[in-house]
């Protein structure tokens, strides 16, 4: 560390844990107003990507108020029917945890498994049931608010992705790869793919080329540390306070590394900051910000002790983040022009309890109208057979002057949104920006980031940021990781209360329920009539068989048929911000048919239900006002209409018989009118 950091740590250091109090330059300077030039994105003209290392959205952000973590009202079922929180632990199960710990944001927790097979073994096929077995008790830790102060003030402050996925069931470098190229060499080509953070060399084309060949500006933000060459494993120094962490994956690609240092690829990829020797690490990001040279799109890599991987501790991010900021803000006319977007790489090994959008391996597992080319890899004598991703769930904060306000963003996202937001900002101007790496499905199941931000009216009312000052590293040592104990006594934890403000989203979707209890089989028609693509997660709670996914083109419908065993039926589906929908019961021949359907009335906000049935009382409860209505039986279907506009837009319906109480079907999701609500009510009042 050169000295200059060194006195910061040490001020940093001095100043004492005030985590309420704000630092003045970053709380002036945030208050700044947004470009307005267009009110659109092209007021975007400087794009900054900050991927972090190794932390799931549950593991930080679970406890956070309204966004779908541990308070999830309607979190999925394991196969033995036991909520996903309780994964199996041998014999017991064991529940997510915080350590106890005195300073648990400071404390040097090591990483857990988080290699390919461990991970697709975690996944267990949609099981989602093996996460202690193949990532040890430490997958289930957790943070709160106490802990990591600095990054939940960020997400008060600005937008927060709550549905935002690594793109890889697996490590470091496959998944920085997406983010660079938008896949991991899938087609086999080009030495590809990696799927292991190894020191094998690429050989596809990466998006900084395709900049360059544009004429768009770029640059890569980091430290030489001993120097970015093979021989010091480029960037990744046994100092863990200098270098890049060898997170720079482009020069793991052999233009870059063959480029030679009067090239673009060199000069904007292989150079940087040299603090060894003198000055700090936000010097080459100050000058351009301060010149106003600051490219179009920029990357930032850290070094090992900021980057957040485990053991390293999350605050030392939090400081190196902090300073990114006050850097960035430091030139009011680049900040109001900029976007800056923090995300992890992957999650390292720890739990996230959504089970990510998949597509189907084989026909067993469902079915997609979205090809597959390139998304399922076929296994070989080291790594499990299975999907590239999604990945488990990862932190995603939208730091800018649009997204400021404390806004949830739930649309499905992964790192290959980060090329594509690029893409909606520069594309139109340069045809070639376009990244045909991108497959098919990730194109429609991923989003492309704009629906994170307000264009047209920024809000400006900003909450104020903690201090980061006592975040700073005491000492240059690397510390070996800290005694974790696991609790005698487990509870669920608890999420703070309240809703946050939520953007509009693509979403429009439907299941259409058909059960014939005369041949004992249920049919189920998956209808998408919104704007994006979405999957269909379907767990049959009564068989062991894994579950199913159903990837549906916006427009479109995907049909298939379950046989009962014993004519006992339990069937969930889960779907995007919420989308839920549970069938169960026991099938009687006397019973005859039975159909529930839905549509939504946005304009109304009004969820339309409708259902034939021949039983001879439904009761019908709102899992929101807690009324409950009474139906007949009549020779027509049953039409009612249940408004959703005192609850922002969300529905939360039990339809049960009267007489034959084994029969429940639940029915809950969120009604899109294309305006800005809020998140779900329900999220945390059954945390407990």
């Amino acid at each position: 560390m050169q000295r200059s950091d060194r006195r910061s740590f040490l001020k940093f250091l001095g100043a004492g844990a005030t985590v309420t109090a704000l630092q003045e330059s970053i709380r002036l300077a945030l208050a700044l107003p947004a470009n307005t030039r267009t009110r659109s994105i092209k007021d975007v003209e400087h794009v900054i990507i900050l991927m972090q290392e190794n932390r799931s959205f549950d593991h930080y952000y679970g406890t956070l108020s309204g966004v779908r973590g541990f308070g999830d009202p309607r979190a999925m079922r394991l196969p033995n029917g036991q909520p996903v929180w309780r994964q199996p632990y041998g014999k017991d199960v064991l529940l997510p945890f915080r350590p106890a710990s005195d300073n648990l944001g400071l404390s040097f927790i090591g990483d857990t498994p988080h290699d390919w097979n461990s991970t697709h073994r975690a996944w267990n096929q949609g099981r989602w049931d093996e996460w202690v077995a193949h990532k040890t008790p430490s997958t289930m830790i957790h943070f709160n608010r106490t802990d990591i102060p600095f990054h939940y003030a960020m997400a008060d402050a600005f937008t927060i992705c709550d549905s935002y996925h690594c793109s890889v069931m697996g490590p470091t470098y496959p998944n920085r790869n997406y983010m660079f190229t938008g896949w991991t060499g899938n087609d086999g080509k080009g030495y590809g793919p990696q799927l292991d953070t190894n020191d094998m060399v690429c050989d596809w084309h990466t998006l900084p080329e395709r900049l360059e060949h544009g004429g768009l500006s770029w640059k890569i933000y980091q430290d030489v540390g001993s120097g970015l060459t093979a021989a010091n494993n480029w960037g990744d120094d046994p100092n863990h306070y200098i270098g890049n962490s060898a997170n720079n994956t482009l020069l793991r690609f052999v233009n870059y590394q063959n480029a030679t240092m009067q090239s673009p690829l060199a000069r904007k990829a292989r150079t940087g900051t040299n603090i060894a020797v003198s000055g700090t690490l936000f010097d080459d990001l100050q000058k351009d910000v301060t010149n106003g040279t600051l490219p179009q799109v920029s990357w930032l890599m850290c070094p090992n002790a900021y980057d957040e991987h485990p053991n390293w501790p999350a605050n030392y991010g939090a400081w190196f983040i902090s300073r990114i900021i006050e850097t960035l803000t430091s030139n009011p006319d680049i900040w109001g022009r900029t976007a800056l977007f923090i995300t992890y790489d992957e999650n390292d090994g720890f739990f996230d309890h959504v089970m990510p959008p998949t597509p189907p391996t084989h026909p067993m597992q469902g079915q997609s109208n979205i090809s597959l080319e390139h998304e399922i890899f076929p296994g070989n004598a080291t790594h499990d057979a299975g999907p590239y991703g999604l990945g488990p769930r990862v932190p995603m904060l939208v730091i800018s002057p649009w997204s400021k306000g404390g806004w949830v963003n739930s649309e499905v996202f992964d790192h290959t949104s980060l090329i594509r937001f690029i893409e909606r900002r520069f594309g139109d101007e340069h045809p070639t920006l376009m990244e045909t790496q991108i497959t098919p499905w990730r194109r429609a199941i991923c989003g492309d980031l704009t629906s994170a931000f307000d264009f047209t009216n920024p809000n400006t009312i900003l909450p104020a940021l903690p201090s980061t000052k006592s975040y700073a590293p005491q000492d240059q040592k690397t510390h070996p990781n800290s005694n974790i104990t696991l609790p005698r006594h487990q509870a669920m934890p608890i999420q703070e209360p309240g809703i946050r403000r939520a953007r509009p989203l693509p979403y429009d979707l439907h299941v259409t329920a058909g059960i014939d209890n005369s041949d004992k089989e249920i049919s189920l028609v998956f209808i998408n009539t919104g704007k994006a693509a979405a999957v269909f997660h379907v767990r049959d709670i009564t068989d062991n068989t894994q579950p199913r996914s159903y990837s549906v083109q916006p427009g479109s419908t995907l049909a298939d048929r379950w046989t009962t065993k014993h004519g006992h039926y339990d069937i969930d589906i889960h779907g995007p911000n919420g989308f839920f929908r549970s069938f169960s019961g026991y099938m009687h021949h006397d019973y005859g048919k039975t159909s529930i359907s839905t549509e939504n009335d946005p304009k109304r906000g009004i969820c339309i239900l409708t259902f034939h049935s021949p039983f001879t009382h439904l009761k019908i409860e709102n899992g929101y006002t807690g009324h409950v209505t009474d139906y007949a039986p009549t020779p027509a279907p049953v039409r009612i209409e249940v408004d959703t506009r005192h609850t922002s837009g969300w529905y939360d319906l039990i339809l049960r018989n009267k007489h034959h109480h084994h029969i429940r079907w639940h029915i809950a999701g969120h009604i899109e009118t294309g305006s800005n609500s809020t998140t779900d009510p329900a999220i945390g009042r059954y945390s407990k």
